[in-house]
């Protein structure tokens, strides 16, 4: 359900049973209070209007540095596991992530922006034509004489 004013979603349905809703907003229409189903509410403060903490429940629970002049990330902790991944930036992009065992290695990019390697994971490979071919046929279109 959207609000008539904003536009903004405000309510997710499933059938008639609500699945999330927005309770609170800051006067940048930011969200600043929502529930999930019935009984998990979440909570999301800013600075500056840059993402501060998010907690949802006792189930996530993080928070957030931010870098104020470029509005990029430069921490994000999880507090309920207490880990901290950290990210540095190079030429105006994400170069690297440290912190955990989960989060780290370097970025290399292509001249496009897509990401052409991270150093924990491997070279990536982009296929734009298997990309769009696959959104048309979720979307229905007769693939029959495609070229995927």
């Amino acid at each position: 359900m959207y609000d008539c004013n904003s536009g903004l979603i405000e309510k997710v349905k499933a059938g008639t049973t609500v699945v999330w809703d927005i309770d609170a907003m800051n006067e940048y229409g930011q969200i600043t209070s929502a529930k999930y189903g019935t009984n998990l509410t979440a909570a999301m403060a800013y600075n500056k209007g840059l993402p501060q903490s998010a907690t949802i429940g006792s189930l996530y629970q993080y928070s957030y540095i931010f870098d104020q002049k470029f509005g990029w990330p430069n921490s994000r902790t999880n507090n309920k596991h207490s880990l901290t991944e950290n990210f540095g930036y190079e030429n105006l992009r994400l170069d690297s992530i440290w912190g955990n065992i989960y989060s780290r290695g370097g970025l290399d990019y292509d001249a496009n922006g897509n990401i052409r390697r991270k150093s924990d994971i491997g070279t990536m490979v982009y296929d734009l034509l298997i990309g769009i071919c696959q959104k048309l046929a979720e979307a229905g279109a007769d693939m029959s004489s495609a070229p995927c």
